[in-house]
């Protein structure tokens, strides 16, 4: 970790690098005025204000384009099933563990396509987008993820609850709720803090 750092690097991006290459443990970097708005001591953020992070999360997912490939009993599990952040998450997407393999129904994949079931022809992935490549370990697609690829899109995360994916790491079990809505959905406090007994509604 650079010392007294204001920004990290983006080697995909190859942003914030330093003298032509990434930071570096021991980097000292020249930091500019403190602005007027910097964080004091002694201050904090309202309780109101603060997010509860709880044991068990609870993210609603739509159906994404390709829900329909996966086989009924997968498709079951993969709402029923408690899954576990892997360490290998990032800000370009979040990689679930714990849960069963998804199986996908058997195809004639088309001209483009991979030979493997989760392969499509290449698609458009939205933000919050769940892939499941082979049908081992669902990816949940985030900010700095690609824009489009090759595998199955099984649910969208919707955006009202990327936030609670994002928080969620590996001593927090995230379930992932199916939800069928045409209308926009607004953030719902009982959602994000993982209760069991929730109402989910549009506006």
């Amino acid at each position: 970790m650079a010392k007294g750092r204001k920004s990290v690097s983006d080697e995909l991006a190859g942003l914030g690098r330093y003298q032509g290459r990434r930071l570096l443990e021991g980097d000292d970097l020249v930091l500019g005025a403190t602005l007027p708005t910097a964080a004091q001591s002694g201050r904090a953020l309202p309780e109101s204000l603060r997010r509860s992070l709880p044991r068990k999360a609870v993210a609603r997912v739509l159906p994404g384009l390709y829900a329909h490939r996966l086989c009924a009993e997968s498709a079951t599990r993969f709402y029923q099933e408690e899954w576990i952040v892997a360490s290998e998450s990032d800000r370009i997407g979040y990689r679930l563990k714990g849960g069963s393999p998804l199986q996908f129904q058997p195809w004639e994949a088309p001209f483009g396509a991979g030979d493997d079931p989760s392969n499509i022809v290449d698609a458009g992935y939205p933000i919050g987008s769940i892939q499941v490549s082979a049908g081992k370990e669902p990816i949940i697609l985030l900010r700095d993820a690609v824009s489009g690829g090759g595998y199955a899109m099984v649910g969208t995360v919707i955006r009202a609850d990327l936030d609670v994916a994002a928080h969620c790491s590996s001593i927090r079990a995230l379930r992932l709720a199916q939800q069928r809505c045409n209308k926009p959905c607004r953030p719902d406090n009982n959602i994000r803090l993982g209760c069991s007994n929730y109402d989910w509604r549009c506006s």
